[in-house]
């Protein structure tokens, strides 16, 4: 790399959606999880939740989207739902099924179903 590409690197950041895609590839949930706050914008949290579903055989990413399951935003619900269904394992269904005998609202109710089907015909992961 040379003088003038370094200097282009000082000038060009990576967008969060880079830097999220980034961490995913890297396995970092720890990163991922800080964008799971209620803090940040709706669209930050739905991409790291997102995010998180690429990240396989990790406690964090599986417990970070158990906890946004009963988050007060539908679309955080549904969007933790849908990355359980792909890296969820047996050990969530028990807590899947009674969060979603708690549920008023059908959408989530059917991602809640769904995720713990998916869950349930997983081989655990770990324990």
């Amino acid at each position: 790399m040379g003088l003038l590409d370094s200097i282009k690197g000082i000038f060009t950041s990576k967008t969060l959606e880079e830097k999220i895609a980034k961490w995913a590839e890297d396995g970092n949930s720890s990163k991922l999880e800080a964008l799971t706050d209620e803090e940040n914008e709706q669209s930050v949290r739905l991409l790291a939740i997102n995010a998180l579903s690429k990240i396989a055989r990790d406690e964090l990413a599986v417990n970070t989207c158990m906890k946004l399951i009963t988050d007060d935003d539908k679309a955080i619900k549904i969007a933790a739902c849908n990355s359980l269904k792909k890296i969820g394992t047996k050990r969530e269904v028990d807590r899947l099924y009674f969060v979603e005998t708690n549920e008023e609202d059908e959408e989530v109710k059917k991602a809640l179903i769904e995720a713990a089907i998916s869950s349930k015909e997983r081989t655990p992961r770990f324990l």
